[in-house]
């Protein structure tokens, strides 16, 4: 990526356009086929990060390609990509005329995405609905994971609704939903209802770790503490066909990258709407005070991608809320650091029993 960044335009354009041929070339179900198509997309963006003016000149490539994608599925994940791409490029002097109308466009079909879900994301009124909803009550992991069902539907619907957002939120500018440019401001409006929904489907992700509705299976995937991380985050694996993780570890995968990009979203969405901090109960939104509630390894994450930026991004005027959200935090931290000094004490009187056992003996 560096390299390209010094060289001439037309051996940018080159790569670039080796980069989509390879995407699109490749149409493989297979994990290493999904792998190669979003590594190429993944280093499109990673260029663009880099030196954005080297890719201005191929904004319609760009677009075009994913234009031809949309119907694809097994370009659902690079489209997205592709998108993250053009969000950056709209933000240069040169395409920011572009902005609204992208904006717009992409929040549009988040909107739209979420919409699929049935029932709506507006009409789940508890978390052992939103359970159902998702298929979390079903008996196996096979089960919830089948494509016979609408809760597959309805994952997939959220999911893809989440991750578009995020290439969004992530790309803009802090405070550019309070900006001073009408249109902008306008076209990420669209989104505001959005991110509104991501919280109500936070807060049930939050509440499912206390719902006795959810099935052994579900519990077992949600359980962070027993999961083994270097399985659960083999994302690029190239193991052949035969080798695919099995139906636990992928539930346990679907659910915690889910709660991330949430996550993520949300404290994203702290930073470009400053108005978001004057919700009403977004407190409660939060599910600040259910964090002992969460697994150990699950209150890490949350604390580290979602409620140190939505501190670091509150405004003076809603400063209690911060200060509140520090104090919930600190007090849960001191709680889980207790309990853990009294495990280590409890070790060590039982190890000095036993020698004081082995000597007397």
């Amino acid at each position: 990526m560096e390299l390209l960044c010094l060289l001439q335009g037309s051996v940018t354009v080159a790569c670039v356009e080796g980069l989509l041929s390879v995407c699109e070339s490749i149409g493989g179900e297979d994990n290493l086929s999904a792998k190669l198509r979003r590594q190429s997309a993944s280093a499109l963006v990673h260029l663009t990060s880099s030196n954005a003016d080297i890719m201005e000149p191929l904004f319609e490539m760009i677009h075009s390609t994913a234009a031809k994608w949309q119907s694809s599925k097994l370009h659902v994940g690079p489209r997205v990509l592709l998108f993250e791409v053009l969000v950056i490029l709209c933000w240069l002097p040169k395409r920011q005329h572009l902005l609204p109308m992208l904006l717009t466009e992409l929040l549009s079909a988040v909107s739209s995405m979420f919409d699929q879900c049935s029932p709506k994301i507006e009409e789940i009124g508890s978390s052992k609905q939103f359970a159902e909803c998702m298929g979390l009550h079903l008996s196996t992991a096979e089960e919830i994971l089948s494509d016979k069902h609408v809760h597959t539907s309805n994952r997939a619907s959220i999911t893809s609704a989440v991750a578009l957002l995020l290439v969004v939120l992530r790309r803009c500018k802090a405070g550019s939903g309070n900006s001073g440019n009408e249109a902008v401001r306008e076209s990420l409006s669209v989104g505001a209802p959005c991110l509104i929904k991501v919280l109500s489907v936070y807060h049930f992700f939050q509440s499912l770790y206390s719902e006795p509705s959810i099935s052994a299976a579900a519990k077992e995937a949600l359980d962070t503490e027993a999961v083994d991380w270097a399985q659960v985050n083999q994302i690029d694996s190239d193991m052949p066909e035969t080798d695919k993780k099995d139906p636990h570890t992928r539930l346990r995968s679907v659910l915690e990258n889910a709660q991330q990009q949430i996550q993520l979203v949300i404290a994203n969405g702290a930073k470009i709407w400053p108005d978001l901090y004057h919700m009403p109960h977004l407190y409660e939104r939060l599910s600040v005070k259910n964090l002992s509630q969460l697994p150990c390894t699950r209150q890490r994450l949350v604390i580290r991608q979602l409620l140190v930026p939505f501190v670091q991004h509150c405004p003076l005027s809603n400063i209690d809320l911060g200060v509140q959200t520090i104090s919930e935090v600190m007090s849960c931290c001191v709680s889980q650091l207790t309990q853990s000094w009294q495990k280590i004490e409890e070790v060590q009187i039982s190890k000095k029993q036993a020698d004081l056992t082995l000597l007397l003996g």
